[in-house]
C-alpha cells in the first residue's frame, strides 16, 4: 500500500537468527519453557479453526506452529517479519512439520498488503518494543485496520515492572538485549500509545507474565 513508515529497523536480528531459537528457549526454560508460554498466552485469544491469523514479528516461526495446528486446514496463518535469516529457519520449520496453511512473508508491519478487516485474530509476541515510537503508532494502526470488526489482538511484550523481581528481570534483559526503543515502550506505555493511534482497540483482558517485567493485553476491535 505503500504508506509513510518510519524506517526504523535493527539489523542485529539477521546477524543473530543463528542462535535466536537456543537463547529464547533458555530463557524460557527458566519460566516453565518457551512453548508452554507461548500456548498458555495465544489460548487468551481463543483461536478457532478456519481463523484467519497474522503473527507480527514471527521471527522463526514458533508461534505460526502452533496457530496452524490450532486453525487447521481450513484456516490461515500468515507471518511477517523483517529478517530475511529469520524467516529463512520458520520456512525451514514449515517445510518440516507438513502445514499447508501457513504463509511466511518478509513485510513492514507499518504497511501491510492485506485489505480492510481480513484476519480474524492478530498476534504480536515481544515485537513492538523493537520498533520506534513511529513504527509501534503506525503499526497499532495497521492492526486495527486489518482486524475484522469484534476481532481480536494479542499484544505479548514489556511491561513497566512493580516488584523486586520484576525491576530486576526487566533491567537484566534491557542491559543483555534491548536497544533505546524498549525503553521508550515502557516509559510511554503500550495503553497510551493505543490512544494517540486513535484506533478504537478496546482492552478486554490484561494479564502480568515473567514476574511483571512482561504483559499481555488481548484486544477487541470496535466500531469506529
Amino acid at each position: 500500500m505503500n504508506k509513510k513508515t518510519s524506517g526504523y529497523y535493527r539489523d542485529e536480528f539477521n546477524k543473530m537468527a543463528w542462535i535466536y531459537d537456543p537463547a529464547v528457549s533458555l530463557i524460557g526454560a527458566i519460566f516453565g519453557g518457551e512453548k508452554r508460554i507461548r500456548r498458555k498466552i495465544l489460548r487468551l485469544a481463543d483461536i478457532k479453526v478456519g481463523d484467519k491469523v497474522l503473527d507480527i514479528g514471527c521471527g522463526t516461526g514458533t508461534s505460526a506452529l502452533i496457530i496452524a495446528r490450532d486453525v487447521g486446514d481450513k484456516g490461515e496463518v500468515v507471518g511477517i517479519d523483517l529478517s530475511e535469516k529469520m524467516l529463512d529457519i520458520a520456512k525451514r520449520k514449515i517445510d518440516r512439520s507438513g502445514f499447508h496453511n501457513v504463509t511466511f512473508l518478509k513485510a513492514n508491519a507499518e504497511d501491510i498488503t492485506y485489505h480492510d478487516s481480513y484476519f480474524d485474530k492478530i498476534t504480536a509476541f515481544a515485537v513492538l518494543h523493537e520498533m520506534n515510537h513511529e513504527g509501534r503508532i503506525n503499526t497499532l494502526r495497521e492492526i486495527y485496520r486489518l482486524l475484522k470488526l469484534e476481532g481480536k489482538a494479542l499484544i505479548a511484550d514489556y511491561d513497566l515492572p512493580e516488584k523486586i523481581g520484576g525491576i530486576l528481570l526487566t533491567g537484566l534483559l534491557l542491559r543483555m538485549f534491548e536497544g533505546e526503543t524498549a525503553r521508550d515502550m515502557i516509559e510511554r506505555g503500550i495503553d497510551s500509545e493505543i490512544k494517540e493511534a486513535g484506533v478504537n482497540l478496546r482492552i478486554v483482558k490484561k494479564e502480568s507474565i515473567l514476574c511483571g517485567a512482561g504483559q499481555v493485553l488481548l484486544m477487541e476491535k470496535q466500531g469506529a
